[in-house]
């Protein structure tokens, strides 16, 4: 192969596999029936769809090139790789007995999983603090009501029948209090 950028995605491949035959040449197909003798015949369907995945995606990201102009960078291409193989792995399009999945990891692919993991926790944070922001807003209204409840029961004068129901709805509005609070206290554990 002539493409500098293919070889060092060849390159790559070769190196995580800990695969012992030489990059592709010129004749594709003589080098992979070659290379696959280097692999021990239990490995040779993984083999096979790990040549594959590699061929496919290097056409996907020449396409990319050619029609969009977008042009991905040898890390980031290689952590594409990682990411299909996984998938492939997880679809049962390659078989399990070969150790790729266990080295097919590259410091690009970590530190975009873990910048995911971070911008998602940033984002439950922001959404629970905004939960609990409106959470507090009830339980001062809440609060306020019952308050106005009492001053009402006490000024008022009522029958019997609707001084019950009052202090029912008082009393509903407690419990209610009371069992937001405890929600916002569950909600809040996890974060200590």
């Amino acid at each position: 192969m002539d493409c500098a950028y293919t070889q060092q995605i060849w390159g790559q491949v070769r190196t995580r596999l800990g695969l012992s035959c030489s990059s592709p040449s010129a004749d594709f197909t003589d080098w992979w029936l070659t290379a696959r003798k280097s692999v021990a015949k239990v490995d040779r369907k993984t083999f096979d769809a790990g040549v594959i995945l590699v061929t496919w995606l290097i056409w996907k990201e020449r396409n990319v090139r050619v029609f969009d102009g977008i042009a991905a960078t040898v890390p980031v291409l290689c952590s594409a790789m990682g990411d299909k193989w996984e998938t492939w792995m997880a679809a049962g399009l390659a078989m399990e007995k070969m150790t790729v999945e266990k080295t097919w990891t590259d410091k690009a692919s970590v530190e975009f999983k873990r910048d995911l993991e971070k911008r998602a926790m940033k984002e439950w944070t922001e959404r629970d603090f905004r939960e609990l922001k409106s959470t507090v807003r009830i339980i001062a209204v809440t609060l306020a009501l019952i308050f106005i409840i009492f001053l009402v029961s006490f000024f008022v004068p009522m029958t019997k029948t609707f001084q019950i129901l009052w202090w029912q709805w008082g009393l509903l509005c407690i419990l209610t209090s009371i069992i937001t609070l405890w929600r916002i206290e569950r909600a809040l554990t996890p974060l200590a």
